[in-house]
């Protein structure tokens, strides 16, 4: 059983929750009855209609204007209350609320197998039978819980419009009495309960009151399900995708507008606030139902759909930028399929490209261009190099190549792949987007912008063409395209479209994912090109915060932040300021690149350039010497560093509102090359991986 407390993970910009009136006890507002009936009545009540037979095929709301109101038409009331004065056991005191769609199939066009029916009685026992055992070892009995159903907890006489009130108050506390929310999620690549307002706002009060939130497939619709889902993850993610609270309809225009009213109190306006919300209770009731097939999987031994799940985990983790929980279901995956299939077998080959794309995105840069190399050659002889899987894995190496400076390699090699997947696949093929767009970002780190400019612009059309308008595969090439235009200088152009990407990502996917924190660092960019350092430096601290607390201290973003820092501080000529956060740039290069790489030689040459600054030219001496001179500063300028750290978060901390602003929005970290930023230029990152 999934039971995920929706409570108070971070799902984007601090949100205010409802008026005062959502936490007002449930007496003093307008009544809502929270009786229900018990799971073992839904047989009972189809056995009053007549059968299985009689109710083949019909909607829920079917049922309710062929059965459920003719049944409560005397006492016009709900059928828990006429249960209740009749003394039924079956009715008692909701535990459970059912949020569902009224368009859903009560029981089915096969009068043997139903919708709402089964997906309530599969959750409450199929899916939980290690419960039912251990209850029924307990106490002899098999767990019957009740539930508020609305088709029989509320009256269906009463038609009347809810105030606004009832929704940000008596509603709210029922769901936080109730305790529980099980939403019936069908079809699950495109569920119609997330376009319901109603079920919207259900969602949102679980929210509020930190209540459970479960998720159930219909049964008969499951197979199907899991079969999508290992055969193409990417349906989840596209499904999350598509989902937009603010298009969420109802029957009532009254209660639409009251419901999207209460949502915005909520959220201060930004039904984005919302969308991921939806988002994040949908992603972690997936990553636990992955882990019931990957526990099922391992228990039967079946070895290779075991795998299948696993790397099925990983991508899911990947896609939401947290790599390093990706890594350990890779790891696992590659052992299995090493042992089972062989070392040069398609799938182990693909799972090396994962892992190794998996190390790009966390820094470990060694490990992850062995791993993309070995993938690269092992495709090469697998596919040919032809191969739509080789053109696809020799991207990934370029896109390494291009993010740790190495454009010797990344240029002859992208050339290559470009005319490849022009002429193999196709130029509306995404992959060969993808690649364009890589080498239209070789170009903006080479300085030459028109050519840069202009295929970032193909891409973009291209894509919107083939991807549709608002895909979220776009949005790298997005930010691409405004860092062409903050390298021409065109920086109300290309903070728009740096504003307009943020946004657009924090709501996919939350203030915390690398690539967000890494166009907010763009963004910081074009503040300080333009000579706005305070905007720049507020920006910058907030990133290098969010990036060590969510990311890690050698995690490309985190270092793009120490750098930009370090360079801006310098380009004001506030030595002081600059040398620690330079030195904490050359420890992590050290780290992630090793002392004799280049950009961490381009920041020991640095911190000496600081030096003599303040201190004048340094006596001749060895190398031994001088990097044993530069390790000594560096190691004062940390202690310094992390006595002054409380004052960096009481500084972050008043700069108000406006910093959580911009917690709202790829990594295009991009290099400015003007005056002292283009002497330094090489030691920035330039990972643009998404196109």
């Amino acid at each position: 059983m999934y039971t995920k407390d929706v409570g108070p993970e971070d799902v984007g910009p601090a949100p205010k929750l409802l008026e005062p009136a959502s936490l007002t006890s449930l007496d003093t507002l307008e009544p809502f009855s929270l009786l229900g009936v018990r799971v073992s009545y839904l047989d009972t009540f189809i056995k009053q209609c007549g059968g299985r037979q009689k109710l083949k095929g019909l909607t829920t709301t079917d049922t309710c204007n062929m059965f459920v109101k003719p049944l409560t038409e005397p006492s016009r009331q709900s059928l828990c209350s006429d249960l209740l004065k009749a003394g039924s056991p079956a009715v008692g005191r909701a535990t459970w609320f059912i949020s569902h769609a009224w368009a859903y199939e009560f029981l089915g066009k096969n009068c043997l197998s139903s919708d709402v029916v089964d997906a309530i009685q599969y959750h409450f026992h199929e899916a939980n039978i290690a419960d039912v055992f251990l209850q029924y070892v307990k106490d002899k009995t098999a767990p019957d819980p009740v539930v508020w159903f609305d088709l029989f907890s509320n009256s269906q006489h009463d038609t009347s419009v809810k105030p606004y009130t009832w929704w940000s108050g008596t509603f709210t506390n029922a769901i936080k009495e109730l305790g529980n929310v099980l939403m019936i999620l069908h079809p699950w690549n495109d569920p119609v309960t997330i376009t319901r307002a109603w079920c919207v706002f259900e969602l949102l009060a679980c929210k509020i009151t930190n209540s459970h939130f479960d998720v159930v497939v219909p049964p008969r619709h499951r197979p199907a399900f899991r079969e999508s889902l290992r055969d193409d993850p990417g349906q989840f993610h596209r499904m999350l995708m598509a989902i937009n609270t603010k298009d969420s309809r109802a029957f009532k225009p009254e209660d639409r507008l009251a419901i999207h009213r209460a949502v915005k109190e909520w959220s201060d306006g930004e039904f984005n606030v919302m969308d991921r919300m939806v988002f994040k209770a949908l992603n972690d009731w997936m990553v636990v139902e992955l882990g019931t097939y990957i526990m099922e999987t391992e228990h039967a031994g079946d070895e290779l759909e075991h795998v299948a799940w696993l790397l099925t985990l990983a991508d899911l983790w990947a896609d939401q930028g947290e790599h390093d929980k990706a890594e350990e279901p890779l790891l696992k995956s590659l052992d299995k399929l090493t042992a089972l299939l062989g070392s040069e077998h398609v799938g182990t080959i693909q799972c090396v490209h994962r892992l190794g794309n998996v190390y790009a995105s966390l820094g470990r840069y060694a490990e992850a261009e062995h791993l993309l190399l070995r993938a690269y050659y092992g495709a090469n002889w697998i596919f040919g190099e032809d191969g739509r899987g080789a053109i696809l894995i020799a991207k990934s190496l370029a896109e390494f190549y291009g993010s740790v400076g190495k454009d010797d390699k990344a240029e002859p090699l992208l050339l290559l792949i470009v005319e490849r997947a022009r002429r193999i696949l196709g130029e509306d093929d995404p992959v060969t987007i993808g690649a364009v767009g890589d080498l239209a970002s070789l170009y903006d780190r080479q300085g030459k912008y028109d050519e840069a400019e202009k295929l970032a612009l193909d891409c973009l059309e291209r894509g919107r063409r083939v991807l549709g308008e608002d895909h979220p595969d776009l949005l790298g090439g997005a930010a691409n395209l405004a860092g062409i235009y903050l390298e021409q200088e065109k920086f109300d152009l290309a903070a728009t479209m740096f504003m307009d990407c943020m946004n657009k990502m924090t709501r996919l996917f939350g203030g915390n994912h690398p690539d967000v924190i890494g166009v907010r660092t763009s963004l910081a960019s074009v503040f300080g090109r333009k000579g706005e350092y305070d905007k720049a430096e507020t920006l910058y601290k907030f990133n290098l915060r969010k990036a060590k607390k969510e990311l890690g201290a050698d995690h490309p973003v985190t270092i793009a932040n120490l750098s930009s820092l370090g360079l801006m501080y310098r380009e004001q000529e506030k030595l002081d300021l600059a040398e620690p956060f330079l030195v904490e740039l050359w420890e992590a290069r050290k780290r992630t690149l090793g002392a004799e790489h280049e950009d961490t030689i381009t920041v020991a040459e640095m911190l000496e350039e600081l030096r003599e600054l303040r201190e004048g030219p340094a006596p001749q001496e060895g190398e031994e010497e001088k990097t044993g001179r530069i390790a000594s500063v560096a190691g004062a300028a940390s202690s310094e560093k992390e006595g002054n750290d409380a004052g960096f978060v009481k500084d972050e901390a008043n700069t108000g509102q406006g910093n959580e602003d911009f917690a709202t929005g790829q990594l295009t970290n991009k290099r400015a090359k003007s005056g002292f930023w283009e002497t330094w230029f090489g030691c920035l990152t330039g990972g643009r991986n998404a196109n």
